[in-house]
């Protein structure tokens, strides 16, 4: 991308820059903190301190489960500090109501902490600095740059979407906005004119897939249920046509852990006999315990073949075949992927289903885990290759009659 925009040239450009929305918040909070250096809130701190406040109250149905949620999608979602935002904020989408005397309930618990992650060198979320980083970007009223650019926007919350519009004054082709929300596997779904962003009437919908073959975008689109929602509530058509055809998608429940790590062996075999190069090839698998039972195995019963564990979103080197879990997989592509451990315990994920608090929540990641899904199962532009032990996962509601697929019971 930065030869594309500098002309030939992989040197960036002295009026480019480019880095992560979190990145950019750093830097704007640094400038104006250079004295204090940056701590990041760990999850398991925030859990205690939540924990320690709540004490030996009696909350009723307001458990910790609940606390927890809250706090995750209300309270440092919406950057609320302090008693009079909460009290008054508008709760719209959340499965459980609370009333008055509920929220003075839960705000006794939500404060403390706050103050005691602000007093007592805690650190901050990733909400909290980019929420900061805004209110300082928009006291320039000149702007940080004349236009901003921003990919994998579905996955940006209101912390993230109030960054970017402090970014850039409003004008002329200020801001280009690229998302897809059939892929939004981090953040809940709201408006985004609600942060100052306003999109209606000026969105527009692509519908060519340059990327995977017809017969893999078929079984990926299988897994996404209802319309995609947009930044503003809109529904967005998820209909596309693939440029490309290949082989069939491939499907094989296998009776057990040990004949699936064979299959994986025999596939990667096939792949290395077709031409393809190890940094062409990918394994992704929902849980990392599974890429370490199952494709590590079948890596080694290969041989000559080394194994790349991908740990952050850069592209893979050529040092061997790319391990990751399916959140790994996103923003990656490769010519070959097999994504394992697609049996109905494993996907949906169980603890993450567990930790949801009502059965409104429960169904955001329901939906969560089939974008999930979905991205894996679109990181592949040419061979595809699902496996599972026992049972396949009701998440894959595959039709051998309808669609052009190999489904093979080992």
């Amino acid at each position: 991308m930065v030869a594309m925009l500098s002309g030939g040239d992989d040197q960036i450009p002295g009026n480019l820059a480019i880095s992560t929305i979190h990145s950019q918040a750093l830097q704007i909070w640094s400038k104006h903190h250079p004295d204090i250096p940056f701590k990041l809130a760990q999850e398991g701190r925030i859990k205690d301190e939540l924990e320690s406040a709540i004490g030996l109250r009696i909350l009723g149905p307001l458990n910790l489960e609940f606390i927890l949620s809250e706090w995750t999608n209300v309270i440092d979602y919406w950057g609320l500090c302090d008693w009079e935002s909460y009290r008054t904020f508008n709760r719209a989408g959340r499965g459980t109501q609370l009333g008055q005397r509920q929220r003075e309930e839960m705000w006794s618990v939500f404060g403390p902490v706050l103050q005691n992650l602000a007093r007592g060198g805690g650190g901050m979320t990733f909400s909290q600095l980019a929420f900061s980083a805004a209110e300082l970007s928009r006291a320039d009223e000149t702007g940080t740059y004349q236009h901003v650019v921003v990919d994998e926007i579905q996955d940006c919350g209101p912390a993230e979407i109030s960054l970017i519009r402090s970014l850039v004054s409003p004008g002329t082709d200020d801001l280009f906005l690229c998302g897809d929300a059939g892929q939004r596997i981090f953040r809940r779904t709201f408006s985004w004119s609600s942060v100052g962003i306003q999109i209606q009437g000026r969105s527009r919908h692509l519908s060519t897939n340059y990327r995977n073959t017809e017969q893999i975008q078929t079984l990926a689109k299988t897994v996404l249920s209802g319309p995609a929602i947009g930044g503003d509530g809109e529904e967005e058509d998820r209909h596309a046509v693939s440029l490309l055809t290949g082989a069939p998608t491939t499907i094989k429940v296998c009776d057990d852990e040990a004949q699936e790590t064979l299959v994986l062996a025999e596939w990667l075999q096939e792949m290395i006999r077709l031409g393809y190069s190890q940094d062409e090839i990918a394994i992704f698998s929902r849980r990392s315990q599974t890429l370490r039972d199952i494709g590590y195995p079948a890596l080694g019963m290969v041989g000559q073949l080394k194994r790349r564990d991908l740990q952050d979103s850069r592209p893979p080197s050529e040092d061997g075949v790319s391990f990751g879990t399916m959140h790994r997989a996103k923003g990656l592509e490769f010519r070959a992927v097999a994504i394992i451990g697609c049996g109905d315990e494993e996907l949906p994920d169980q603890d993450t289903l567990d930790r949801a608090c009502d059965d409104y929540e429960k169904k955001e990641v329901l939906e969560q885990e089939k974008n999930l899904l979905h991205v894996a199962l679109t990181r592949p532009r040419e061979r595809l290759l699902v496996t599972c032990s026992s049972k396949l996962s009701s998440l894959l509601p595959v039709d051998p009659d309808s669609f052009d697929l190999q489904i093979v019971q080992s």
